[in-house]
């Protein structure tokens, strides 16, 4: 199966746009925040540029929210969601997870209190910017290897593999093998 490299702009940046004027916060207020230029803000809010998994949660976290409802966009009322028609995430460029689709499993919705994606890891694909956000995250690896880092450990996991840690840690994956890699993230509460 081919990886989707669909932009994760657009709608995106109009609800991130949306969420800061309601707050009115301004493009300065929000960039000091997440760490960015205001231009960086600005171009992402018009859908020019794709932010890193990294920057998405900085930007969440000025807005007093979190990635998941930036994609708020299946109802919490369906009980099945078909392969083939779930909501798929990427990000591009050489530091926003080159190589790397997060596939929502469950609905993304205030309601909601866990959070189930599949990141799905080209060879050599990474998550990109190592992250860190409130809750707990475990992850189970479908097919292919995956190589997770948490702080300043490293550990290579194969398909049957499985984690368990504290989200608040700085952490990030890889896939360091010669095929796509499958991994399923459970976090709660939801951060993206």
């Amino acid at each position: 199966m081919a990886i989707d490299q669909t932009p994760i702009t657009g709608d995106l940046g109009r609800k991130l746009r949306l969420l800061r004027r309601a707050q009115s916060k301004t493009l300065s207020e929000i960039a000091a925040v997440a760490g960015c230029s205001e231009s960086m803000v600005s171009k992402i809010e018009k859908g020019r540029v794709n932010p890193s998994i990294s920057l998405l949660h900085r930007l969440a976290d000025a807005l007093d929210t979190n990635i998941a409802a930036l994609f708020d966009n299946l109802a919490t009322d369906d009980v099945v969601h078909r392969d083939g028609a779930r909501p798929r995430l990427t990000a591009a460029g050489p530091r926003r997870g080159v190589g790397h689709v997060i596939e929502q499993i469950i609905p993304v919705h205030p309601s909601v209190s866990l959070q189930a994606n599949m990141h799905i890891i080209a060879p050599e694909g990474t998550t990109g910017e190592a992250i860190r956000h409130f809750g707990d995250e475990m992850g189970y690896v479908l097919s292919g290897k995956i190589e997770l880092q948490i702080e300043d450990e490293v550990w290579r996991l194969d398909a049957g593999d499985s984690f368990y840690f504290k989200s608040d840690r700085i952490h990030t994956y890889r896939n360091p093998g010669p095929a796509e890699a499958r991994l399923l993230l459970v976090n709660t509460p939801p951060s993206f």
